[in-house]
């Protein structure tokens, strides 16, 4: 699997953020957001919504894209997020089910 982000694995954000020289605290602050919220994206615990991704991208001047976590292989984003992972084109919506 291939993660956005630096060769030690850490989240894209992360990755930014410390190019810019900015602490969690300094970013949510410009960003407009929690603290927290921005601790538990870096951790991937949780998935930024677009609102998010928009405002952290705007403080550190890139782009959206830039800060996004990419995954390639929904198995392994299943196994590691406990996401539901995408059914088969070809799959029965009622016998299928995601992750098992």
């Amino acid at each position: 699997m291939r993660r956005a982000g630096n060769e030690r694995g850490e989240h894209a954000l992360t990755t930014v953020r410390g190019w810019r020289g900015l602490s969690i605290e300094a970013l949510a602050g410009s960003a407009g957001v929690s603290p927290a919220l921005i601790r538990a994206i870096e951790r991937r615990e949780l998935f930024a919504n677009e609102m998010h991704n928009a405002a952290l991208a705007k403080a550190l001047n890139v782009t959206p894209h830039a800060i996004t976590d990419w995954r390639v292989g929904p198995e392994l984003d299943c196994q590691e997020m406990g996401a539901p992972k995408a059914a088969p084109l070809d799959a029965d919506p009622v016998s299928e089910k995601p992750c098992d």
